[in-house]
């Protein structure tokens, strides 16, 4: 049972096909539009709330920088811990002092041990730290 409460979201151009990343974390590219998450190391910059309406670089689309949201997972959260994006933006653990090129931006709120779960995390992307 995932959920979400409101929290801090923007309206932004896309800048690619992101009709299938609602709830997977996104990142901004150099030209301030928003963009699927390419590396575990990328800075994210919110979870897309929403599916656009089609891929066209431009539209908008919605993203919470931070609050309580759901959040596709990689099948290895448990709740309480810590998570970080990975590669493709789900939901991953994040361990402080074991990677510190990867930025650990909240918790989460639910487990699952099934990829593609949708889980409730508690993130916060206005400002991410590094896993130091």
């Amino acid at each position: 049972m995932s959920f979400e409460l409101l929290g801090q979201d923007i309206t932004m151009p896309q800048g690619g096909d992101l009709t299938a990343n609602q709830f997977l974390f996104v990142k901004l590219n150099s030209s301030g539009q928003v963009v699927a998450m390419a590396a575990a190391t990328d800075i994210p910059f919110g979870i897309q709330q929403d599916v656009p309406r089609t891929s066209t670089t431009g539209l908008a689309v919605t993203v919470r920088m931070f609050g309580v949201s759901k959040c596709v997972g990689n099948g290895s959260v448990t709740a309480g811990n810590q998570i970080e994006p990975d590669s493709t933006g789900k939901a991953a653990p994040g361990v402080n002092g074991t990677d510190t090129t990867h930025y650990i931006v909240g918790q989460a709120l639910e487990t699952s041990t099934v990829s593609g779960e949708l889980v409730a995390v508690a993130f916060n992307c206005l400002n991410p730290g590094r896993g130091a």
